[in-house]
């Protein structure tokens, strides 16, 4: 039941096809995470008839700007774009979610929640899948088609056995939500590089903004990339006054970041199933494709997989 998921359930319903939605989280996610929304996406959102409701709620940006240092250097107008939504529409996840919860609870389809996916059989004309709850209910369905929406840890795409080639990048990011005050453009999005690394300043609201920074690349052995204590030991996450130094050097130093309120370290994927589609299940979102979220394509891709399957 996240964007990728939500979509494909509403949209089926909307074709005549009756479905289940499980997710294994008793309540959906209260983090931003995921922000951009791209005008592809949007029109998408029109075309299932619940456009208004991201508009109305969402932030506006219409240049994606880059830094070096004190000096702007190149402006991307989204204005160029071939679309009515000439802009990127930013919104937490946590509300894209909402919006789309809702739309589908006015299609009478429920999120099975604690519901958790245990293993799957195919058959020529079904697929069987078992299902856990929470409380230890157990129920045995048969479908005629599963399709994967379960993310970069996909329960699916493991039950299947296929393999998520790719690897991670060396680079660690820090991540946070911030409140800020800067005389910049607020409706335009920020790239700030230097000779000690990249900052990125994005705001979504008047107020409140997703900022990034890369600090330093991960010293481990290929074999053992994804070892976090060892990443940890080599990262620790910086301070909030840590924060505000690496925008200070990085960028023109009129942003100021008055509180943070969710920070994180990151590593950044890039790894691609070879196929979408194995006899009849699916793989959709973060399932299938893990990549870089410099673009912030990675939720309108997977908006698009649902919306095309």
């Amino acid at each position: 039941a996240g964007p990728t998921g939500l979509v494909l359930a509403a949209e089926l319903v909307r074709h005549g096809i009756r479905c289940r939605i499980i997710d294994s989280l008793a309540s959906p996610s209260i983090t931003s995470r995921a922000l951009a929304i791209h005008a592809r996406s949007v029109e998408v959102f029109d075309m299932m008839g619940i456009v208004d409701r991201f508009l109305n709620e969402g932030w506006r940006s219409y240049n994606f700007v880059v830094f070096d240092r004190k000096k702007a250097i190149v402006k991307m107008p989204f204005d160029r774009l071939d679309s009515r939504f000439s802009y990127v529409l930013c919104l937490p996840q946590f509300v894209t979610e909402r919006i789309l919860a809702d739309h589908l609870s006015k299609l009478s389809v429920n999120i099975e929640r604690s519901t958790t996916l245990t293993s799957l059989k195919q058959f020529d004309e079904f697929v069987e899948a078992d299902l856990i709850k929470d409380d230890g209910t157990t129920e045995t369905i048969k479908c005629r088609w599963l399709i994967g929406c379960d993310g970069a840890q996909s329960s699916v795409r493991r039950l299947l056995r296929l393999p998520f080639k790719g690897n991670t990048y060396w680079e660690q990011y820090v991540l946070a939500d911030v409140k800020f005050e800067t005389d910049l453009e607020i409706q335009d999005h920020y790239l700030f590089s230097s000779p000690e690394g990249i900052a990125g300043f994005h705001p979504f609201s008047s107020t409140a903004a997703r900022v990034f920074a890369d600090i330093g690349r991960v010293k481990v052995s290929r074999e053992n990339d994804e070892n976090m204590e060892s990443v940890r030991a080599q990262f620790p996450e910086p301070s909030n006054e840590e924060m505000q130094e690496i925008f200070d050097r990085r960028g023109p130093g009129n942003v100021k970041l008055t509180n943070i309120h969710w920070k994180s370290l990151h590593r950044i994927h890039r790894r691609q199933v070879d196929s979408y589609k194995i006899g009849r299940v699916f793989l959709a979102g973060d399932a299938a494709h893990l990549h870089s979220p410099t673009s912030g394509q990675g939720m309108s891709i997977g908006l698009r997989d649902a919306f095309t399957l």
